[in-house]
């Protein structure tokens, strides 16, 4: 009982904050933007799950710092996306 309390005391404590993303791309491009997030890598952990059709073979996902040069190279030149201002 002692322990049960412990944990929960310290889940109260200690701030945590998760983001959950579950979606269905369906597009005829070969590259398409799934999400923006950020995390303080020092302190933080990601996890990810993919699902796709063997027939699509090796899929490829690229993560990228929030840097105005990489803000450009994300979103690949090609489509449209919103000016990068340097903060999220």
């Amino acid at each position: 009982m002692y322990a049960i309390f412990i944990f929960l005391l310290l889940n109260f404590l200690i701030k945590s904050y998760a983001k959950y993303s579950v979606g269905v791309i369906d597009t005829a491009e070969n590259w398409a933007y799934m999400e923006r997030f950020c995390f303080v890598s020092q302190t933080s952990q990601l996890s990810f799950t993919l699902q796709y059709p063997v027939k699509y073979e090796i899929e490829t996902l690229y993560l990228y710092y929030d840097t105005a040069d990489q803000w450009d190279a994300a979103y690949n030149g090609s489509l449209v996306s919103p000016k990068y201002t340097g903060s999220v």
